[in-house]
């Protein structure tokens, strides 16, 4: 079977120590939250494009103003003191800024006076440890800028970053709404690698099936369901994301890239329909293997059943002549004996002529 490691999705996120916080609280959450964010800012226009890393967050306070476009790229979130900071530079409303923080938060789409926030749910797979990863990814899309926040520091951005270093890029044609866009499109691209490995598992589990099916497969096989149900859930709302970004009322996002997030609702689609089609398999296993096991305990009860008729009359002639009378002239025959080992081997010899006969096994 393959050797794809679980989905680390959980049913229930810990809040707990949430509890009587006031709303627009910020809370870090997790092993690292002592880990500094990592600030990387690129400005962007048709013909130029500069990236630098952020020391001070003051150095960003021009950024509202330029007449370039500015991608702003925060690698982890338990730096509650840059959120707050980039709050205040960006008139960010508190609730979006918990939200942010919040790992468990769903997939949803906001929308303000003068920016757009959405919430992603990213999952990538390492082929190195063989397993997957989730982190959320929130945006907040303004006319000329874009910022991005993700929990944990790592490349997943980087092919956007080198399309964009490319002269005639359209990421430097467009405007920060097509960045938002390859963006969304990236994190949808990542989860056909998740249904390939999903792929895989099921091919394994079949094979193991229609080898030797016992209670760790049955186990296996209920696993993989939960697993994509949970994948599901946190997947689904999306779809209800990229429609809310099509509409025309929605004035950050030009009807150019309206078109190219059609294109992503495409493929998100079809990710929802491998899940389904995934689930239905791992459905049909799940029958197959309890209708297999039906059938082995009532191959076993049907030869049960014959030797327990086999060997009824064989008790009942055994009990005939066990029974303690004095007056029974057979007992006094001197081939009594063997003529009772004949009949009854007779008996049951015919019995199985009969039971083969009738295909009873």
């Amino acid at each position: 079977m393959p050797s794809t490691k679980r989905l680390p999705l959980r049913l229930f996120q810990k809040k707990s120590q949430n509890v009587g916080q006031s709303p627009g609280t910020l809370t870090a959450y997790g092993k690292k939250r002592k880990q500094p964010a990592k600030v990387t800012l690129i400005d962007y226009d048709a013909p130029h494009c500069r990236k630098q890393k952020i020391e001070s967050l003051r150095e960003l306070r021009p950024v509202k103003d330029r007449s370039t476009k500015s991608w702003i790229n925060i690698d982890g979130i338990t730096d509650i003191a840059v959120l707050e900071e980039i709050g205040e530079l960006f008139d960010i409303h508190p609730l979006v800024l918990e939200d942010i923080v919040n790992s468990g938060q769903r997939i949803k789409i906001e929308e303000f006076d003068d920016y757009l926030f959405v919430v992603l749910k990213m999952i990538t797979y390492s082929e190195e440890s063989e397993s997957f990863h989730q982190e959320n990814v929130s945006l907040i899309l303004g006319k000329q800028f874009l910022i991005s926040f993700h929990e944990t520091p790592g490349a997943v951005f980087e092919v956007i970053e080198e399309r964009m270093q490319r002269h005639g890029s359209r990421l430097r044609a467009f405007g920060c709404d097509y960045l938002a866009y390859s963006l969304v499109d990236l994190i949808v691209d990542h989860y056909y690698v998740v249904i390939e490995k999903y792929g895989g598992q099921i091919e394994g589990l079949e094979l193991e099936m229609s080898k030797t099916p016992d209670s760790e497969l049955l186990n296996e096989i209920q696993a993989f369901k939960r697993e994509l149900l949970l994948f599901l859930g946190a997947i689904f709302p999306l779809g209800d994301v990229l429609k809310r970004m099509m509409k025309e009322d929605v004035e950050l996002i030009t009807d150019e890239t309206r078109v190219f997030l059609g294109d992503v609702k495409d493929h998100f689609k079809q990710v929802i329909e491998a899940i389904t089609t995934c689930g239905e398999i791992a459905g049909d296993m799940l029958n197959g293997y309890l209708s297999l096991m039906s059938y082995r305990t009532n191959e076993v009860m049907r030869v049960l059943t014959i030797f327990a008729v086999i060997f009824i009359p064989l008790t009942f002639i055994a009990g005939i002549y066990g029974m303690n009378f004095d007056f029974m002239p057979e007992l006094h025959l001197k081939f009594m004996y063997p003529l009772l080992w004949v009949l009854m081997i007779s008996v049951a010899g015919s019995m199985l002529i009969y039971f083969k006969h009738k295909k009873w096994f």
